[in-house]
């Protein structure tokens, strides 16, 4: 795939907007998208030995077509939004 573009088309972000891009890949029958490690570690999920926790709990909500986000459920729930986005 090609990803030296940067022009937008069609309101779809250019490669430069994009970030690392991730493969979908069957498990089972169920789509998954593997997460980043250390933007994991940023965000102290790790445990303190650098490994993901057994029993993290991940929220996946669908905000629009082809879009989707990803939140840590601590035991405080889930971040807001307003402050996911810093609104």
């Amino acid at each position: 795939m090609d990803t030296g573009d940067t022009t937008k088309r069609d309101g779809v972000a250019a490669a430069d907007e994009m970030g690392s891009l991730r493969s979908l890949a069957n498990r089972d029958g169920t789509a998954t998208v593997s997460l980043d490690k250390g933007e994991l570690e940023l965000d102290g999920i790790l445990t303190d030995e650098g490994e993901i926790p057994e029993n993290q709990k991940m929220h996946l909500q669908r905000v629009g077509e082809g879009a989707y986000l990803i939140r840590a459920v601590t035991d405080d729930g889930l971040a807001k939004l307003d402050e996911v986005f810093n609104l």
